[in-house]
C-alpha cells in the first residue's frame, strides 16, 4: 500500500502533468492565433502589393499605329496600337495593342483613324504595362 507521502507526490504529479497538458493546449492555442495573425498580415500586405501591382491607367501622348476591327471567337472589337511618345511613368514597352470599351468601339476608332489620315498625336488614358487592355480615353492633339 502506498504511503500518505507517496500519494501526495502521485496526486502532485497528476496535477504538474495536467498543468503541463493545459499549457501545451495555450500554447497550440497561442501558436494557431500567431499564425493565423501571421497568415492574415502576409494576405494583407499581398494585396496591398497586387492592388499596387495593376498599374493604372495614365495619360500619355501616343501616336497611333494601327487601328481596326478585329474579332475574338464571334466578338467584335475595335483594337488600336498605340506607341508612347510621352507622358509619366515612361512604359517598358513603348507601342502596344489595345482594345475600345465595348459599345463604343466606332467613336475610338474614328478617333484613332483621324489621327493616323492628319499624322497627329493622340492624348490616350491607357495602362501600357497590359497589351490587350481598354483604351479608357482616346483624344486628338493638335
Amino acid at each position: 500500500m502506498l504511503q500518505d507521502c507517496e500519494i501526495r507526490i502521485l496526486y502532485y504529479d497528476v496535477i504538474f502533468i495536467q498543468c503541463i497538458a493545459i499549457l501545451k493546449e495555450e500554447d497550440r492555442n497561442m501558436k494557431t492565433q500567431k499564425t493565423l495573425l501571421v497568415i492574415i498580415a502576409v494576405l494583407t500586405l499581398v494585396a496591398g502589393v497586387s492592388a499596387k501591382s495593376f498599374a493604372q491607367p495614365a495619360e500619355y501622348t501616343c501616336t497611333v499605329q494601327s487601328a481596326g476591327p478585329t474579332t475574338s471567337s464571334t466578338t467584335y472589337q475595335a483594337a488600336i496600337t498605340l506607341t508612347w511618345v510621352s507622358g509619366s511613368p515612361v512604359p517598358a514597352k513603348k507601342t502596344v495593342l489595345f482594345y475600345a470599351p465595348v459599345g463604343y468601339e466606332n467613336q475610338f476608332l474614328a478617333v484613332a483613324l483621324t489621327a493616323m489620315a492628319n499624322g497627329t498625336e493622340v492624348k490616350a488614358k491607357v495602362d501600357f504595362t497590359a497589351s490587350g487592355s481598354t483604351v479608357n480615353e482616346l483624344f486628338l492633339l493638335q
